[in-house]
């Protein structure tokens, strides 16, 4: 079973959906909730 984590930066995410004709938000609202993680949607462009 293999359990990796991984991690990119909003940044990136944001960059890379750009460019492929998506357009990519923040959900800040998700970090004030407890599981630690973020969230970002994305839409076509």
């Amino acid at each position: 079973d293999l359990r990796e984590d991984f991690y990119y930066r909003t940044e990136t995410l944001l960059t890379a959906a750009d460019r492929h004709g998506l357009h990519g938000t923040f959900m800040d609202d998700w970090e004030s909730l407890p599981h630690g993680q973020s969230k970002i949607r994305l839409t076509l462009s």
